[in-house]
């Protein structure tokens, strides 16, 4: 009855070992935030180039709001988009108004 009751015992305490180890190597790979890039243009209409192209709080809370909105907890940063980064189905004149906002989920 003894040893019947310390395998018991054992194997239940293997468990939670083993269940503790798994927990912790989840919370790792949840701990690295998942980032995003949004091209965004300028002349929306909500003042968004005025305060994305200089760095104020404007632009700061400018920004949340967008990754916010997108279902991210924060902007990561911001800036002015290089040509580069969009395509062609944008006219050439509005690329110059163009933003890119990063985007965290952390």
């Amino acid at each position: 009855m003894m040893l019947r009751l310390s395998l018991i015992a054992a194997t239940f305490w293997s468990c939670v070992a083993a269940s503790s180890f798994a927990a912790d190597e989840r919370v790792e790979t949840q701990m690295v935030p998942e980032t995003r890039d949004f091209v965004i243009l300028g002349g929306d209409g909500y003042g968004t180039s005025e305060c994305l192209a200089t760095a104020s709080k404007c632009g700061n809370s400018v920004a949340n709001a967008w990754c916010e909105s997108k279902g991210f907890a924060k902007s990561v940063s911001y800036r002015l988009a290089n040509k580069e980064e969009t395509t062609a189905s944008i006219r050439i004149a509005v690329i110059d108004q163009a933003f890119v906002i990063t985007c965290s989920t952390k």
